[in-house]
């Protein structure tokens, strides 16, 4: 197979005549590789969300900062990221999100300043105790083709994952002040909405994708500007890649 495309993407990398992609049995490899399995996992997942709670018209990463709201009122924006695990750019997108929706009040703090304080509005309550219910389904539904003994292996590899794996994934931090899951009693029995949303498929799928590729953006900085890409990106550029026949 030559190496041309509709587009000329591989003509204008300069590829030479008789260079072919990976063979087949390196394209299997790729495909089993942690950091594409759980990337296509973690697809799926938000997909099947995005289906079954459309109709309230929030992604995944709204509603875990819902429940974690409902929780801990007048938390402020940063601790919020902290608590979901997510940047201060992609909490300060879902929060603008979540105030146009009428779903949260965003208040500067009365004790500092610099901070803004986040609440649940009434609508925001009725869409929470609604929305839970269905996002549970949803998280059943996804495991529903495992075995119980096998959803507890994959819960307890995922947490393995997100817990050991030295990746400088977006900082987590539970409201009890761990960065790591931790026997889960007396967790469950205080902080009842926090453990829920922990404990999603959803939840771990997204963590784990995060460790995995920020693990990936730091194994390749060494290797120059070129490879200063994401996973999905250095995935595409390996496939891309012109290969000569021998």
């Amino acid at each position: 197979m030559k190496n041309t495309s509709s587009d000329g993407l591989l003509d204008k990398r300069g590829a030479a005549e008789g260079e072919d992609f990976p063979p087949l049995a390196e394209l299997a490899s790729f495909y089993d590789r942690p950091g594409f399995l759980v990337r296509r996992a973690n697809q799926i997942a938000v997909s099947s969300f995005m289906e079954d709670l459309g109709e309230f018209g929030l992604t995944p990463t709204q509603m875990s900062s819902l429940a974690v709201i409902s929780e801990s009122p007048r938390i402020d924006q940063i601790t919020l990221a902290r608590r979901i695990g997510v940047d201060r750019t992609t909490i300060s997108m879902v929060v603008n999100g979540l105030v146009e929706h009428g779903f949260i009040n965003r208040e500067q703090s009365r004790q500092d300043a610099r901070k803004k304080e986040i609440d649940l509005t009434r609508a925001g309550r009725a869409c929470t105790m609604l929305a839970r219910d269905t996002a549970l389904k949803n998280s059943n539904t996804l495991l529903s083709v495992f075995s119980p003994q096998e959803t507890d292996r994959l819960t307890y590899f995922l947490r393995r994952i997100i817990d050991d794996v030295p990746a400088k994934a977006p900082e987590w931090v539970r409201p009890d002040g761990s960065t790591r899951f931790t026997p889960e009693t007396g967790f469950e029995k205080d902080f009842p909405e926090h453990a829920r949303l922990y404990n999603a498929f959803g939840f771990l799928m997204r963590r784990t994708h995060q460790t995995l590729e920020s693990l990936f953006i730091g194994t390749t900085k060494s290797l120059g500007r070129r490879w200063n890409r994401s996973a999905s990106q250095g995935g595409l550029r390996w496939m891309a890649r012109p290969r000569r026949r021998l």
